[in-house]
């Protein structure tokens, strides 16, 4: 079975200027764990619900938990506008950049060999231009052996 047969081929991406706020609520509004970045069309990163948690509580963890549970000694209002310039950020500062990726005429076995040896979900599908054409997840994977299953 080829890629082309089971990637979604309707892929919510973001641009590289987009907001860190936008990526997370596509994420969220399309119950999906990872989107494209791209610039003109063109693929140049990804970024991931993992991306998002990774790198905020990284980076900004303690003004985060500050804000929540409103320390003492912390300026509730500071961490606020802390927060709305982290959602403003741009997503080509949090992406992944070093983004694997198969082509449509790859087969799913290929693309499943990438998903595990590399610990990634989604994997974006390009065409020889690096444009974006489709995109596949583990869940898409295992919907194929789950069937297999139940018809064997």
């Amino acid at each position: 079975m080829k890629v082309s047969d089971l990637m979604t081929d309707k892929v919510i991406s973001i641009k590289k200027d987009g907001s860190l706020l936008d990526a997370a609520n596509s994420l969220s509004r399309y119950a999906i764990s990872g989107m494209p970045v791209t610039d003109d069309n063109k693929l140049i990163g990804i970024i991931t619900e993992y991306d998002l948690i990774k790198r905020l509580t990284e980076y900004y963890a303690p003004s985060y938990l500050m804000l929540l549970t409103e320390a003492e000694g912390g300026d509730a209002e500071e961490n606020k506008k802390r927060l709305l310039e982290i959602g403003n950020a741009a997503v080509s500062e949090f992406m992944t950049k070093d983004v694997y990726t198969v082509g449509p005429e790859n087969s799913v076995a290929d693309a499943a060999k990438l998903i595990i040896q590399h610990d990634i979900n989604p994997l974006p599908v390009v065409d020889s231009d690096n444009k974006v054409v489709g995109i596949i997840s583990r869940s898409d994977i295992m919907k194929v052996v789950a069937d297999k299953k139940e018809s064997s």
